[in-house]
């Protein structure tokens, strides 16, 4: 209970006074697929296009013949529902039929786009931040699995995989596309996407990929 309300002070701090925390909820998301239980997490970044780990979606998987299958509901309100995706880039780079490769690792990154814009004062997209920095406290925001709502929590950047975003966080099923977010210093920012989880000696991590110089790239093909 202790750890709990420590985490909840530092999240208080984080957040600037007019960015209360149902608002990150309200960038973030889930992706389910019909038929499959497992989930991924994802952020908007414009009111039709959510950001999210590139193992977690293919192009393929967005429609059965005309029957739609990928879909992203919103963390916020929590009666939203869902909306159908219609497309999916993924960072060219990233390179499925080469597993092991730990080069492809910082671009494990995709954009999806919804079947339509969700409203912006209720669903805000995230604009994007700079780089972290070892020693910095961001906010994820993940919706782990079996969960009906976005998680929220304070994490520490450390230092890990040269190329990755290395978090002080333990990171379950379901969290992978989750938001990194810079909170603090006026609206909040995604800098990075979760994409993994690791241990490094006793300590328990959460791998991201940094999105200054990857995102722009996939947005353009989107469009």
């Amino acid at each position: 209970m202790l750890l709990r309300a420590i985490a909840v002070c530092l999240l208080a701090l984080l957040l600037p006074a007019d960015a209360p925390a149902q608002d990150l909820s309200a960038s973030a998301g889930r992706l389910e697929r019909l038929g499959v239980s497992g989930t991924c997490s994802a952020t908007l970044v414009r009111p039709d296009v959510a950001v999210t780990a590139a193992h977690c979606v293919r192009p393929d998987q967005v429609r059965q013949g005309d029957a739609p299958q990928l879909f992203f509901r919103p963390g916020w309100p929590r009666d939203a529902g869902r909306m159908a995706v219609v497309d999916v880039v993924r960072h060219p780079l990233y390179a499925p039929a080469r597993e092991g490769e730990r080069w492809r690792f910082p671009f494990d990154i995709a954009v999806v786009r919804l079947a339509r814009a969700l409203p912006e004062r209720v669903n805000p997209p995230l604009a994007l931040g700079r780089p972290p920095e070892p020693g910095e406290y961001l906010t994820l925001v993940s919706w782990k699995k079996d969960q009906d709502a976005p998680v929220l929590r304070p994490c520490q950047v450390v230092p890990g995989v040269e190329a990755l975003v290395t978090i002080a966080c333990r990171v379950a099923g379901g969290e992978s596309g989750g938001a990194v977010i810079r909170a603090g210093n006026g609206a909040p920012e995604i800098v990075a996407v979760l994409t993994s989880r690791a241990q490094i000696g006793s300590l328990p991590v959460g791998q991201a990929s940094a999105l200054e110089l990857r995102l722009a790239p996939m947005l353009h093909r989107l469009d």
